[in-house]
């Protein structure tokens, strides 16, 4: 959502790319993050007027209303085609966490791709899998991982599953 004249708007995702994300996260103080395009209304359709379309931002703007676009009544833009943007996560590809156990060593395994974090398929997960996460976690493992669960025992985020069917070897 962006204010335009002390009014709330959404951004059409027509033209919308990286360096208009860009532009948006660095205005909003996360010039260091590498910004996540998400077109379709992928967060929702918003709840304002759609006031911007076809942006044409450069990447030395300091703020989107510096950048190139259509304005307001110039364009016709779909509720299913609002812009939306992620300003980067802190993390890594390949890096996991556990998030959702009542302990630091427990909880439904997200693994970092492509900046985002995501969750692995059950599908096929094993002990191994679990050995080869712990491990990765900096957890030392004696033996076997006593309990790898499925089933969403820790709770299932509503986050893209970036993995499948692993054959973790140990």
């Amino acid at each position: 959502e962006i204010c335009v004249n002390q009014v709330w708007g959404s951004v059409c995702d027509d033209g919308w790319d990286k360096t208009d994300a860009h532009v948006v996260c660095q205005q909003m103080g996360y010039p260091e993050l590498e910004p996540i395009v998400f077109p379709g209304s992928y967060f929702g359709d918003g709840k304002y007027p759609i006031v911007y379309s076809n942006l044409k931002c450069g990447g030395w703007e300091n703020d989107i209303t510096e950048c190139g676009k259509d304005n307001y009544l110039d364009f016709s833009c779909s509720r299913n085609n609002v812009a939306g943007l992620l300003c980067g996560y802190d993390c890594k590809d390949g890096d996991v966490q556990l998030v959702g156990g009542t302990n630091k060593n427990e909880g439904t395994v997200e693994v970092c791709f492509d900046n985002l974090w995501g969750l692995i398929e059950e599908a096929g997960w094993t002990a191994n899998d679990a050995e080869i996460v712990c491990k990765q976690l900096g957890y030392e493992v004696e033996g076997r991982v006593s309990t790898a669960y499925g089933g969403s025992q820790y709770g299932k985020p509503a986050k893209t599953v970036h993995l499948t069917n692993l054959q973790c070897t140990g």
